[in-house]
């Protein structure tokens, strides 16, 4: 075999195995913003996805345990509750009438395990929307 021939078939593969790679490193990551609502109605069709969802805190559900680093709580949107478990440490804003914005695998069922947490305050940026006037 000519070495131009092994070049361009050793650097075929490399193309083909970097290809292979970023394609499924993106179809592992895929998510899909799911309501409350649908999750509570079609939890079987989420169970094991990677889902995003938000809602409104629980304050009474809030556990931490701070030897574990385990935060368990549960998020509502209206009469749907869902149990949350993140295992990182605690939003310091994490209290009252907070939104919670969730990334995690679901397990149909159980719990929610978040993989990112992100709270916001909507009360805080209402009030700053009235100063600019």
């Amino acid at each position: 075999m000519k070495k131009n021939t092994k070049v361009v078939i050793g650097a075929l593969i490399v193309v083909a195995a970097l290809g292979f790679l970023f394609i499924s490193g993106f179809a592992g990551n895929m998510s899909v913003h799911v309501k409350l609502s649908d999750l509570a109605t079609k939890a079987a069709e989420y169970d094991g996805k990677f889902i995003q969802t938000e809602g409104k805190l629980v304050n009474n559900s809030v556990k931490w345990d701070s030897k574990a680093i385990e935060l368990r709580f549960e998020i509502a949107d209206g009469d749907v509750k869902i149990p949350v478990l993140y295992k990182d440490i605690k939003p310091d804003n994490f209290a009252g009438d907070v939104i919670v914005m969730i990334g995690g695998k679901y397990k149909a069922g159980q719990e929610l395990v978040a993989d990112t947490l992100t709270t916001k305050c909507p009360s805080k940026y209402e009030a700053a929307k009235k100063d600019i006037k």
